[in-house]
């Protein structure tokens, strides 16, 4: 289950507790070498990995095929890589998108964690809907090499897409069922294709 730093503030506040100690990437860095399970960093909070549902691991496992298949149809050097990959997003978040994909050549910190991709994808659930469309999205959009953000309902046929234009600036686009394809990296991918499975 992922948690946000206000639910952090409230729950230790409720509980009389005190505040937790807030890590720095170093101390992240260094727990997640140790750690049997993935987390997230966002502003010195860790954030649990939550495991997934069949439709999210379905949508997941459709895009990274779709986009692989595009990409080799048209010998294009751009791969998509599943979240294991994790993204060093800036100076005090670290995130494990669930689809990233690179077209140059990737740059990684010395903890391999990846610092340019040029379109990153989020499968929305329940859990992680709020956080993802809010938090992790404005963190994301702030980094100099994306290109597309693509935000993935997993409960019905939605998407909502981030493309930066040639003045940098950010503009959004809701897709919904009625939707017969989206434009993710430069290729056409059909919604039926992408809920295959799913829904």
């Amino acid at each position: 289950m992922r948690f946000t730093h206000d639910f952090w503030v409230l729950a230790y506040r409720q509980m009389a507790l005190p505040a937790p100690a807030l890590l720095t990437p170093e101390e992240y860095l260094e727990f997640e070498v140790k750690s049997q399970q993935k987390f997230e960093l966002y502003d010195g909070y860790l954030i649990a990995m939550a495991g997934a549902s069949d439709a999210h691991l379905s949508i997941q496992t459709n895009l990274i095929v779709a986009l692989a298949g595009k990409f080799k149809a048209r010998n294009r050097n751009c791969r998509p890589f599943a979240s294991d990959a994790r993204v060093h997003v800036d100076s005090s978040r670290y995130f494990y998108p669930d689809v990233t994909v690179f077209c140059s050549p990737t740059i990684e910190d010395a903890q391999h964690s990846k610092k340019n991709p040029d379109v990153v994808i989020e499968i929305l659930s329940d859990l992680t809907a709020s956080f993802d469309k809010n938090e992790k999205a404005a963190a994301y959009r702030q980094m100099q090499s994306l290109k597309q953000l693509v935000l993935i309902d997993s409960r019905e046929r939605a998407a909502t897409i981030y493309i930066r234009n040639t003045e940098g600036a950010w503009v959004e686009t809701q897709h919904g069922a009625e939707t017969k394809q989206l434009r993710i990296a430069d290729e056409n991918i059909s919604l039926s294709d992408i809920y295959e499975s799913a829904l």
